[in-house]
Parts: structure tokens; sequence; C-alpha cells
């Protein structure tokens, strides 16, 4: 047996599953589990830079070795075609996963790295499979709301009752041409924790993410919502018309957020700001 359990995390690739999944290895690591944190390489590369950039984060302290394999599409290949994705991943890489647990617990018969157990994004499904084949046990992780989760489930007594129909195909837009101004700067990435927690961040044009809304909520920041898909429309309701701490942007007939839309909520949440300034200001100088 293995001195300490050993949990290899698998992480789906993309940025909303992979900062939770990070963080679970984080906890887990401080109470005494060695991790092995597999992704494929676009976000392991991510990763790397990341914690190169903070030299406190803990995976420096040995604790969590990061390991990709590959998602299966070549370099060229669009991985925003998530049917595409979701194909290459159960076709090549059950098999790549097998391939390093069997590498770890048949080297050298060190019973210190022994894998113990497998923790899957729920979107990874097929781990749990690939660790029951092996003998070793799982689990699966949600990284979205209870309330999602319940509704998932609900969805096929929804159809049955005719109170839902089914799912419309979502699209990826591109930037409008001069989008890219002088005035605000677009990235692919970026320690948005990090930014949230900065003091010059007034507000948050959030697409409503379980995981933005709880980076935002936990550093005080208020919301603009401009939900997408899935989850990101009942997290929205949520945010505006439960815990009351954001604005939602309406779209025109057309389906657009007009710019005078935009204009308009900026303006409504300025007034906000400066009401409760005076506030603040009023019930101090009362002290």
């Amino acid at each position: 047996m293995s001195s300490r359990p050993h949990a290899v995390v698998v992480s789906y690739p993309a940025q909303g599953h992979v900062n939770p999944l990070m963080d679970l290895s984080r906890i887990m690591a401080e109470r005494g589990f060695k991790i092995t944190s597999v992704n494929t390489e676009f976000p392991n590369n991510r990763i790397r830079s990341a914690i190169e950039a903070d030299m406190n984060d803990s995976l420096l302290e040995g604790r969590i070795r990061l390991v990709s394999i590959p998602d299966g599409l070549g370099p060229e290949e669009d991985r925003s075609d998530l049917n595409k994705l979701f194909e290459s991943i159960l076709r090549d890489m059950p098999c790549m996963l097998e391939e390093l647990i069997h590498s770890v617990n048949g080297s050298d018969g060190n019973t210190d790295e022994m894998i113990t157990c497998v923790v899957a994004d729920l979107f990874m499904g097929w781990a749990p499979e690939v660790a029951t084949k092996m003998g070793i046990r799982s689990a699966l992780f949600w990284i979205g709301s209870a309330t999602t989760f319940a509704l998932k489930l609900s969805i096929p007594w929804l159809i049955h009752e005719g109170i839902i129909n089914g799912i419309t195909k979502g699209q990826t837009p591109a930037y409008p041409h001069g989008f890219q101004g002088t005035q605000g700067k677009i990235v692919d990435w970026a320690p948005q924790k990090r930014v949230l927690s900065h003091p010059a961040i007034a507000c948050f044009l959030s697409h409503c993410g379980w995981n933005s809304v709880m980076e935002g909520l936990s550093n005080g920041v208020p919301f603009f919502c401009w939900p997408q898909f899935a989850d990101h429309f009942l997290i929205h309701a949520y945010v505006c018309d439960v815990w009351k701490v954001g604005l939602r942007l309406d779209r025109d007939e057309n389906g657009i957020i007009r710019r005078e839309e935009f204009k308009k909520k900026v303006e409504q949440f300025a007034s906000f700001l400066m009401m409760k300034n005076q506030g603040l200001c009023l019930w101090r100088s009362r002290k």
C-alpha cells in the first residue's frame, strides 16, 4: 500500500473546468494527497505559465505533478468545434490515461507512487470506467452549481412532460472589425482571480459561468450580466434577481445588446457607486 493516497485528477480541457479542478487538487494536496493533474497540452501549458508568474503557488512545493496527454486532435485542428473535440477525447484519451496509470503503478515497485484513486470532471465521465478496469476507486466532480446539476437530472422528466423541447445549437461569433481599439485590451487568457481582486476593478462584465460568478462574489465585485448558453441563463437569474449583485444587459428585438444599452447600464451603475460612496462618507462623518 502507498504511504499516502495518490489521486489522478482529470479535467475537461476548458478554463472554466481546469480552474476548479486545480483548486480541488490544491485542497486535496493540503490534506495529504499526492496529486497527478492530467490535462491536454493546451491548458497544461497555460497552467505552467500561471505558476511561473506566481512564485508562491503551492504547486512549486512538489505536491502536485502536472501531466499532459494529447486530446487526439492535430495542432492545426479547430478545438472550438466541441463535437469534434468530444469525439477525439473519447477515442484517444481513455487508453492514454490507462497507459499513464499502468506506467506509474507498474514502475519499480515504488509503493509511495502508487495511484490509489481517480477524480474526474463529470464531462470526462469515461475516466471512472478506466479506473474500474484497473481496480482503482474513482469519483466524479461537478464544476457548476447544485441548482444546475439538479436541473440537468430533471431534463428527461421535463422533456417527457413537454415542458421543454430540446436544446438549440450555440454559435461562436467573431469579434467585429476594429473591436480591439485603444480603450481596452483583449487577451487569450488572464489570471482572473488576481484581476478581480485588484482595487481598480469596479465591475465585471461576465458571461455568468459558475466559476466566474464565484470569483466575482468572493472579491465583492458587482456584475454586468451577458449570459451565452447552458447554465449561464439560470446563474444570470440568481445574480440579478435573487442575490441582486448585478445588472442584466437587455437585448433588442433582434437579440443584440446595443451600445445604448451598455451606456444606460454603465450610467446606472455609476450612479449607484456615487450614492454608495456618499453614504459611506456620511456614515464616517457621524462617527
